[in-house]
């Protein structure tokens, strides 16, 4: 699959004329792209500006470090994927993760962003083609409900570890494992994602 960092160097993409080109360094998917269990948030959790990476810093040297962390056992998405993986007796390499949008550039808004990266997101769907897909937090689940016309929640309460079955997919709302650990429920939060990720695996 020719990815969202690739497209970006050689100027031949999406990212063209996009709110957030001025973002260093695009992610694309991590993971097995040929699973059947898709993780789906928002942005990548990373200001390359101020933080995770040392500027200036080469393309492919950063993306390898970007790619490096959040393989780390500490990194939050890293533990939301042990958790999964393991409900279902995986490895957190046998999942899919991405974003809907590619980078995160906190001038221009996420809408505007995901806007230019949906045919990145929709060529994604269609190369892993996965059977369940976790939404996680607000926007991803509005955004994703649109997509297949459904009418998005007033409240993420609403939908929350429920899953909504569509043509060809199982979409699983959650709320966001960040908001999840700041609200102090993490570990309940964990069991409930475990729950219905096994239960839509063993049906």
């Amino acid at each position: 699959m020719e990815t969202a960092w690739q497209n970006r160097r050689t100027c031949t993409s999406l990212c063209e004329g996009c709110p957030g080109c001025d973002s260093p360094y695009p992610l694309g998917g991590l993971g097995d792209p040929d699973s059947d269990l898709m993780l789906l948030a928002q942005e990548p959790a990373y200001n390359v500006d101020e933080d995770t990476v040392e500027l200036p810093m080469p393309w492919q040297e950063a993306k390898e470090t970007m790619e490096e962390n959040r393989r780390q056992s500490m990194n939050p998405l890293w533990r939301q994927m042990t958790v999964v993986s393991e409900a279902v007796g995986l490895r957190p390499t046998d999942l899919y993760f991405t974003n809907l949008a590619k980078c995160n550039d906190r001038k221009s808004s996420w809408q505007a962003r995901f806007d230019q990266c949906r045919g990145y997101f929709l060529r994604e769907l269609e190369i892993v083609s996965p059977e369940v897909i976790l939404l996680y937090g607000r926007d991803v689940i509005d955004a994703v409900l649109d997509m297949w016309g459904l009418e998005p929640p007033d409240k993420i309460s609403e939908v929350h570890a429920q899953r909504t079955e569509v043509p060809g997919r199982t979409l699983v709302p959650l709320y966001h494992w960040a908001y999840a650990a700041r609200s102090g429920w993490i570990n309940r939060y964990n069991q409930e994602v475990a729950q219905v990720v096994k239960a839509a695996f063993s049906e």
